[in-house]
């Protein structure tokens, strides 16, 4: 890896784009342990095309890939490939487990609107 390299990840890590709640960051971590996630494998965020406007949310655990961004947030290390950073800026990524159900939900201050099913959105 070259120094402009590690400078760039080094300074993407103390600027993430998104923010992640304590009870978020805590089921994260229940799902990497419950799953024995393998070392080398880090949580991504992404959005993914389809749904009734556009894009959906994706969480998964998955290698680093050429043109990701890594970041760690909350206790949490993340990768974020870089076509997704501008849209996914601002996101607070939160937890929530009641009796309608549970599940994580995104707050993405870059949404023009969302589907009547909640789970696809439009962004700026």
């Amino acid at each position: 890896m070259s120094e402009s390299s590690v400078q760039e990840n080094q300074s993407t890590k103390n600027s993430a784009p998104i923010t992640i709640t304590d009870a978020a960051a805590s089921e994260i971590r229940q799902v990497a342990e419950a799953n024995k996630v393998p070392e080398g494998y880090t949580l991504r965020v992404a959005l993914s095309s389809g749904g009734c406007s556009g894009f959906s949310y994706a969480m998964g655990f998955d290698q680093t890939r050429d043109g990701d961004h890594h970041f760690s947030i909350n206790g949490v290390d993340l990768i974020i490939a870089s076509q997704h950073l501008q849209q996914l800026a601002g996101t607070t990524i939160d937890f929530k487990d009641s009796p309608e159900g549970r599940g994580f939900l995104f707050d993405n201050p870059n949404i023009q609107h969302t589907c009547g099913c909640g789970s696809s959105s439009s962004c700026h």
